[in-house]
């Protein structure tokens, strides 16, 4: 998309040039800005300076087949102020763009950090939580029954249970379930 932008803008521009040039003299050569402004925009500095040039180029050749010199051409100061300007606008554009990217990167990591922040409270909140419970049960086995039923909900499990291993029978028995 931002190369058939930026092909588009060109061509409009060409067009424009070609066509209007005469009749409104070489004040329309400022429609040059659209192209470097959309190239700036997507493709950054460099491909703004990229664009300016190439229109630079045509504007001048576009200038040279209406029986101007290039001499004539190079020598005008309007031409001169309007290709450094186009110059100009390629860089700002581009370091706005930049700038501008960074910026949304650094928004998405704040995000993305404040999310797991919040999972993390979440979760030390209910570990205080079955903490504060388990502490309020009068026997093991209560302690234990409410153990496993927080740390299923905790873990978003279907179910859950604690066992004690056996040695003489080589196997786990349930002691608590839920």
């Amino acid at each position: 998309l931002p190369h058939v932008l930026v092909a588009i803008a060109i061509g409009a521009y060409i067009i424009i040039f070609a066509s209007y040039r005469t009749q409104l003299g070489t004040g329309i050569a400022s429609l040059a800005t659209i192209p470097v402004v959309v190239a700036g925009w997507y493709f950054g500095i460099e491909g703004g300076i990229l664009i300016a040039i190439l229109v630079i180029l045509t504007t001048g050749f576009l200038q040279s087949t209406a029986n101007s010199s290039v001499t004539n051409l190079l020598a005008d100061p309007g031409n001169i102020l309007r290709s450094i300007s186009l110059l100009l606008i390629a860089v700002v554009t581009g370091r706005l763009s930049s700038l501008s990217r960074k910026n949304e990167e650094g928004i998405r990591r704040l995000e993305q950090y404040q999310e797991q922040r919040v999972s993390y409270t979440q979760f030390l909140e209910i570990l205080n939580g079955i903490t504060s419970r388990a502490l309020e049960a009068d026997s093991l086995q209560s302690t234990l029954e409410i153990l496993i039923e927080e740390f299923t909900r905790l873990f978003k499990a279907d179910d859950g249970f604690f066992a004690s291993w056996d040695s003489e029978q080589d196997s786990a028995i349930p002691i608590a379930a839920y």
